[in-house]
């Protein structure tokens, strides 16, 4: 079994104090690891990271996967 490894880029205090317009690409963190939580850019919508894929879900429960 892999070690598991925990990547944390920013706090939700960041986010709730505007910190939401930049952020780092989706394709540097995935080299970090192949499974996480976050948001993407001015917070359009929830991100999920699973083995290795990025999904986007956004209100109405529309999802898609994003190129990495």
């Amino acid at each position: 079994m892999e070690d598991n490894h925990i990547y944390q880029y920013s706090l939700l205090n960041a986010l709730m104090d505007g910190v939401c317009e930049t952020g780092i690409p989706v394709s540097k963190f995935t080299r970090m690891g192949n499974q996480g939580l976050g948001t993407f850019a001015r917070m359009n919508g929830e991100l999920v990271f699973l083995d290795g894929k990025v999904y986007q879900l956004q209100a109405c429960w529309k999802g898609s996967v994003q190129d990495v």
